[in-house]
């Protein structure tokens, strides 16, 4: 058809379907990481270059199935956790309801980089004007049959990738996995009730497929953009904002501090975990913020580093909930003393630009 077979796939890019009550992988992520696991085995020939991509419920699913892999002299994927890859799918998910554009080009992007970061060559072969989904480089699609095409139809255009897509299972073996016919999951274990039958899902994901290929359609390959800034809404920082801050390749905690050079000091200094409230807004020209990183914390009170030297870009940065705040604040105080390297790291990096935003 034009797409490719799965065997020629040069990576796995799977998503989860729904999960547990305590956020658990559950039946059908099972199902989907038994699927991921033979198509890499059985199909692909165990090549090492076809990494698998995911978020973190459907790694857990992976790596639990394929510590239980029948042939112990079988080879090991590369099994890649797209939010320890990007450092942002986790937050990306809270823009499901919300901001859908913000959404699926966050995810879209994150998916991006870690096929580059896994040494997947990406390369814009759709230049001719033509079909994009007949000319990119095949990628495995993987997760429920009826999620899947909402994926296709972003990445393709996205990405200038093809899809391609497994073969729907027989309802006897959906039946093994204490799923339907359609491999949905009807079970009061199952909080989330649109994917409990074909026809809950079916009136979910029509808009949510539309959406997606709108997005996609206006946007294009990505990396034909000069940059991914202005694919998203502009956001606004405060002066005493808690907020997280992408460092050595993960999150960390910081807190916004003002741009007038008259304000900065030398010496560390203590803030609030709620000072963001009576924080002063940014002029809407900033696209970037100098930052305190936060060395310590109690519940109430927080020590901050000196102010870093160089402003932080604002792709770097997520805005934090203040319910973030306190439960970060609770971990500093049940694990104080332990992660001294990475607090002198922090005070480092307040000192020196070179690792900024890495």
């Amino acid at each position: 058809d034009g797409r490719g077979k799965l065997e020629q796939c040069c990576a796995i890019l799977a998503f989860e379907f729904t999960l547990t009550s305590t956020r658990e992988p559950g039946p059908v992520n099972y199902y989907i990481a038994a699927t991921i696991l033979q198509l890499w085995h059985l199909v692909m020939g165990e090549r090492s270059s076809v990494p698998i991509i995911a978020p973190p419920l459907l790694v857990q699913a992976l790596r639990e199935l394929e510590n239980a892999w029948p042939s112990s002299s079988a080879k090991r994927p590369q099994i890649i956790d797209l939010n320890e890859a990007s450092g942002e799918y986790q937050r990306l998910v809270d823009f499901r309801a919300t901001d859908v554009k913000k959404y699926a080009l966050g995810i879209a992007a994150a998916v991006c980089r870690a096929l580059l970061r896994s040494g997947v060559a990406v390369s814009d072969r759709g230049k001719g004007g033509g079909n994009l989904s007949t000319s990119g480089a095949p990628i495995a699609i993987v997760t429920h049959d009826a999620h899947a095409p909402r994926w296709a139809v972003l990445l393709e255009p996205t990405l200038a990738c093809a899809g391609v897509l497994p073969r729907p299972h027989t309802a006897a073996d959906l039946q093994l996995w204490g799923l339907d016919a359609h491999g949905y999951w009807n079970s009061a274990a199952n909080p989330q009730e649109w994917t409990h039958s074909a026809e809950a899902f079916s009136t979910y994901e029509y808009p949510r497929l539309q959406a997606f290929m709108a997005v996609a359609q206006e946007v294009g390959p990505l990396w034909r953009q000069r940059t991914w800034r202005g694919l998203c809404c502009r956001r606004r920082w405060s002066v005493s904002q808690n907020v997280w801050a992408l460092f050595k390749n993960e999150w960390h905690w910081a807190v916004v501090d003002s741009d007038d050079d008259n304000d900065d000091t030398e010496n560390q200094k203590h803030g609030a975990v709620g000072d963001a409230g009576s924080a002063k807004p940014f002029p809407s020209s900033s696209k970037a913020c100098y930052l305190r990183w936060v060395l310590g914390a109690s519940l109430e009170t927080l020590e901050l580093s000196r102010r870093t030297r160089w402003a932080w870009p604002e792709e770097n940065l997520e805005a934090m909930s203040h319910e973030d705040a306190g439960f970060a604040a609770a971990e500093f105080t049940a694990g104080e003393g332990n992660d001294k390297s990475n607090t002198q790291d922090m005070t480092n990096a307040a000192r020196s630009p070179g690792t900024e935003g890495s």
